[in-house]
């Protein structure tokens, strides 16, 4: 089992997600109804609503595309967390800069909560967490040098080239969703400047927790944001790590 520390003082998490898909109650649309509900009880911390692009769709044609049944439809949001709100899935969001587990854990079962609440959910088919980090490029090291990874393609080392990774990996009863982007450049939204770094978006999925009581589904979480961890700080090398700051439990 990999080691990994309490605290990265240069956290490199850009967002986190914590998304549950779900069975309605109901052959009608969810959407039309959990937004106001949320809205309702959550308005102080998400004061905006507002409607997803796929909101223009006929309900028909979102109905009858089985790629869009898990789509966000309308979002509520507030600083730096929102809710992102579809027929069959509901997702918990925190922007950077990441404000910690123990911080961003609240909003997700307060909300999730008063979700259940409404009775308007029958079961959840699965739960997952994903993390998206920018590792920076330094001049020590960028692209997949930052990473324990060793690529080639005949005789290109493709730590040398830009590139972009996809795979699944099954462990501890979960699939690890890891896709990488090596030398990629994202602006933020928050002071709208660019950095060049490698992005690593981890997404570890559990499916059929087979339970909305919600005193069950915080340790289910955590055993996938425990999973998440596992695998990323695998990834690192240790100059990388140390690149973080991390600060170690004594």
């Amino acid at each position: 089992m990999v080691r990994f520390p309490v605290r990265l003082q240069n956290d490199p998490i850009i967002e986190a997600i914590v998304e549950f898909r779900f069975t309605p109650k109901q052959r009608a649309p969810i959407s039309d109804l959990l937004p106001g509900m949320l809205f309702s009880q959550l308005r102080e911390t998400y004061p905006r609503l507002e409607n997803l692009p796929i909101s223009e769709l006929p309900q028909e044609i979102r109905r009858a595309d089985p790629n869009l049944a898990y789509k966000p439809i309308h979002r509520l949001s507030g600083g730096q967390f929102s809710i992102a709100i579809g027929d069959r899935v509901l997702g918990f969001g925190c922007q950077r800069p990441y404000v910690g587990w123990s911080k961003f854990q609240p909003h997700v079962i307060k909300g999730l909560q008063v979700a259940l609440d409404t009775g308007l959910v029958d079961k959840i088919e699965r739960l997952a967490i994903k993390y998206i980090n920018l590792i920076p490029s330094s001049n020590k090291a960028s692209g997949l040098n930052t990473l324990r990874a060793s690529v080639k393609l005949g005789s290109y080392d493709l730590a040398e080239h830009g590139c972009t990774i996809r795979t699944e990996i099954k462990s501890a009863g979960l699939v690890n969703i890891i896709q990488i982007v090596s030398k990629a450049t994202v602006t933020f939204k928050d002071n709208n400047k660019a950095q060049t770094g490698t992005i690593v978006d981890i997404d570890s999925i559990l499916e059929n927790p087979d339970t909305t009581d919600i005193d069950k589904l915080p340790a289910l979480i955590d055993k996938a944001r425990q999973q998440e961890k596992q695998v990323f700080f695998s990834l690192l090398t240790d100059e990388t790590l140390s690149s973080f700051e991390p600060i170690w439990e004594e």
